[in-house]
């Protein structure tokens, strides 16, 4: 019996993040996303100022999370160091790397070198990983299928398939 992923909206804004009244219909927060896929196995697709609430959510609970990043600009990465679960000891998270031209890197601790944050990958109590050599084949031991698709914008971007 397979189980239904559970799709939820965290941050649908762009460019910059505008919580307040005016935006309390669809939300003030930039691009984040969580696919539960029904098994202890969470997918977040990007890390923008949304990132930060999908955090205090995930606190009380114990399940992997992985992180893939449509692209690198920042609004959707600017929340990944609030994100709660980096700074619980027990937690293993995984950030999928983002590609630029011909090179992989991973964005979300790139910024957090104590010169644009505070915090350092280093000072994380959570074990924080960015897999540079298995990229998406880590999703199909859990059952999943995902592959990349080129994205129409600035810069390029990747969107995900789910299979």
């Amino acid at each position: 019996m397979k189980t239904a992923m559970t799709l939820q909206f965290w941050g649908v804004r762009g460019s910059i993040p505008t919580p307040g009244p005016t935006t309390v219909r669809y939300g003030g927060n930039t691009a984040c996303v969580s696919v539960d896929l029904g098994h202890g196995t969470l997918l977040v697709l990007d890390a923008g100022t949304g990132i930060r609430t999908l955090g205090e959510h995930l606190a009380a609970k114990d399940t992997d999370i992985f992180v893939l990043l449509s692209h690198a600009h920042w609004d959707h990465i600017q929340g990944f160091p609030f994100f709660a679960p980096i700074y619980q000891p027990h937690r293993m998270i995984s950030i999928l790397p983002t590609r630029m031209g011909h090179t992989l890197w991973c964005p979300t601790l790139e910024q957090m070198d104590g010169l644009h944050f505070p915090v350092t990958p280093e000072d994380l109590p959570a074990r924080v990983l960015c897999p540079m050599e298995k990229g998406l084949e880590i999703f199909q031991e859990r059952g999943c299928h995902l592959s990349g698709i080129a994205t129409n914008h600035p810069g390029g971007g990747t969107g995900r398939a789910f299979s």
